[in-house]
Formats: C-alpha cells, structure tokens, sequence
C-alpha cells in the first residue's frame, strides 16, 4: 500500500477575514467637537469620571449603592449628550476632560 503524501493542498484554506475600516470599528472621538462635561447632570458627571477611572457598571453600581440598570441609563444619557458611540470613547473623553472629582 502506498503512503498517502501529505500536501497543503489537501487540507482545507482557512481565511481570515480582514477588519474594514468603518465607522462602527473606529473610534468616532473628536475631542475638539465634544461639548462640554456640563452639559451633564451631576450624576451622569460622577458616573461618567467613574468610567475614567476605570470603574465599570457593577462596580460604579457598587461605589455609588445604586442600581445597575441606573447606571447604564446615567451612562447612555452621558453618551447621548456628549455625542459619543460607546463605553471606550467614553473613557477616552473621561479620562481627557472630566477632573477627577468623585470620592
């Protein structure tokens, strides 16, 4: 019996497909456009510089006793007002424009 030669063309091409530049995988962060941080009320304010320190939904939740759920409708309204598409342009401006303030 003859041994089966092992080749690259008998096994399967695995294609990986590449990330396209769109608007939905780059950061849309401008900050020379974004307003300013107030034009947030105070607890969008504390839970957005909460974001800047690197505090996320449970544990902002936990640091300031409340909810989950309202901190994600303090953050989505932050976002909203601030004209910003998600929770990494958020730290991004946090970190940049927002003193830390919160105990």
């Amino acid at each position: 019996m003859a041994k089966a030669k092992h080749s690259a063309k008998n096994e399967p091409q695995v294609r990986i497909p590449r990330r396209r530049k769109t608007p939905q995988n780059q950061s849309m962060l401008d900050l020379r456009e974004a307003p300013q941080p107030a034009c947030l009320t105070d607890e969008e304010f504390e839970v957005a510089a909460l974001v800047g320190e690197g505090y996320w939904g449970p544990q902002i939740a936990h640091r300031l006793s409340i909810a989950e759920r309202d901190v994600a409708e303090r953050l989505s309204g932050a976002m909203t007002k601030l004209g910003i598409q998600g929770r990494l342009d958020l730290w991004m401006y946090a970190k940049l424009r927002i003193p830390l303030t919160v105990s």
